[in-house]
């Protein structure tokens, strides 16, 4: 369970009563002069959590996040809670009492996710980003940004790009440690760098359901465990096979609808064995699904 814990150096976030990894960065303007007011999600557009957080150890970054969480939902904390972080450049954002907020690293948490984010496949039939981070085509989605076209550098504008698919275990930490940063700043909104930065930022991007997560970690979800739900925009809808993988026959011949809710019950690699559940939350079916087209509700 995460806790935050009141330092001589500011808040810092603990796990099952040890304190998180910490590789402190310089990067930040001090303490809060007034109470944080939203949660901002990243993605790193970096190979790894930890290269990404070491990054923000470098004085030449100009750049940090409050934490970081790796693909496997590890955290690293670059920045206490207490002080604001460099991770919003410039940034704007209407909050919900009409009032226009400039400058968002000064009124916001920020977290990053370990993420390739927008990428390009290759002659090879790999994927890339900009940076050169190569993802399996197995952890790919196309999907088209919600501010239209992508400029990616070598590509120019890219209207249905590749994005990485998030995997469940780093959701899950996000989720938690959202809830509990929402209840220990009584943070009013959960808001994306695309939302505060449109045009000059895409992440965390269409693969990450913003309406979801901040229902989720606002609490206006069901109470009980984690549920995922088929995302909007699964072509043709989400087929349920007997085992991981296309080569297993379909447990059902028709496929899950967009929203069709489903319970996590183990995987294999992106493949998850699910139990489908019916208007009523009741168990009509198992069976096994690419969770790159699931999202939490």
């Amino acid at each position: 369970m995460y806790s935050i814990r009141d330092l001589a150096d500011g808040d810092f976030l603990y796990l099952d009563g040890g304190r998180v990894e910490h590789m402190a960065s310089p990067h930040n303007s001090g303490n809060f002069r007034r109470k944080p007011r939203f949660l901002v999600m990243h993605y790193t557009a970096g190979s790894s959590g930890r290269s990404s957080a070491s990054w923000f150890t470098n004085p030449a970054a100009k750049a940090s996040a409050h934490l970081t969480i790796e693909r496997d939902g590890s955290v690293i904390q670059s920045v206490p809670f207490t002080k604001r972080a460099w991770h919003a450049g410039r940034s704007a954002w209407r909050a919900r009492d009409g009032a226009r907020i400039d400058g968002l690293n000064h009124h916001s948490i920020g977290i990053e996710l370990a993420n390739a984010g927008a990428c390009v496949r290759t002659a090879s039939g790999a994927w890339t980003n900009p940076l050169g981070v190569r993802v399996s085509p197995d952890n790919i989605a196309e999907a088209r940004h919600k501010n239209g076209a992508v400029w990616l550098h070598g590509s120019g504008n890219v209207s249905n790009p590749g994005w990485e698919i998030y995997p469940r275990d780093q959701l899950v930490a996000a989720i938690e440690i959202a809830k509990l940063l929402i209840e220990q700043y009584d943070l009013e909104d959960v808001i994306g760098h695309d939302d505060i930065s449109p045009g000059r930022k895409t992440d965390p991007g269409p693969l990450f359901d913003m309406n979801s997560f901040r229902g989720t970690v606002f609490g206006r979800g069901e109470d009980g465990d984690l549920l995922w739900e088929v995302r909007a925009g699964t072509p043709g809808g989400l087929a349920i096979r007997t085992g991981p993988g296309k080569a297993n026959a379909k447990a059902r011949e028709e496929n899950l609808a967009v929203g069709t809710k489903v319970q996590f019950n183990e995987a294999e690699g992106r493949w998850w064995f699910v139990t489908v559940l019916d208007a009523d939350g009741g168990a009509e079916l198992d069976g096994w699904v690419y969770s790159g087209y699931l999202v939490a509700v």
